[in-house]
């Protein structure tokens, strides 16, 4: 699927606490393998997704962005 760069990105759950609230990717990684690209969210997760099937793969990690 092809998203605009600078549209309002797609409603997706939360790592957090799993509501459904617009997310942004900030960053894209394709690794050297060509099959497997990462991508950095607004949440602070990392995703692996096969690049080959256009699947979801593993969650690498999360990291705390922001605190209030």
């Amino acid at each position: 699927q092809v998203f605009p760069a600078h549209g309002p990105g797609v409603k997706a759950p939360s790592l957090q606490d799993g509501q459904y609230v617009l997310q942004g990717v900030r960053a894209l990684c394709l690794r050297a393998n060509n099959t497997e690209l990462v991508s950095g969210g607004s949440d602070g997760s990392l995703l692996c997704w096969d690049v080959t099937s256009g699947s979801l793969g593993r969650l690498v990690r999360t990291v705390q962005v922001w605190s209030n």
